[in-house]
């Protein structure tokens, strides 16, 4: 299974040694039937099921339209399981 799915990218990713910070924009999945909001929840949900993170906060997801296109724009906090 892969953490990133298609059709969803990340634009920015910073680290400070115990939390990440992800912002993103989610596309429809067509070829899966996913909306632009499924595709970044599903996105979030295969974080969830990772064991390497303590905690994933959703900071905030809106529709936005880039070129005619809507798409999901997502900022995630993750934080790191202690090892």
């Amino acid at each position: 299974q892969e953490s990133v799915p298609d059709k969803v990218w990340l634009k920015t990713l910073t680290y400070d040694g115990k939390t990440l910070v992800v912002n993103g924009l989610a596309n429809e999945n067509p070829a899966k039937g996913l909306t632009a909001e499924r595709n970044y929840l599903s996105f979030e949900r295969n974080l969830r099921e990772s064991p390497s993170y303590e905690s994933i906060l959703p900071e905030y997801s809106r529709a936005v339209e880039m070129n005619g296109v809507e798409l999901k724009e997502f900022k995630l906090t993750i934080t790191l399981v202690n090892e």
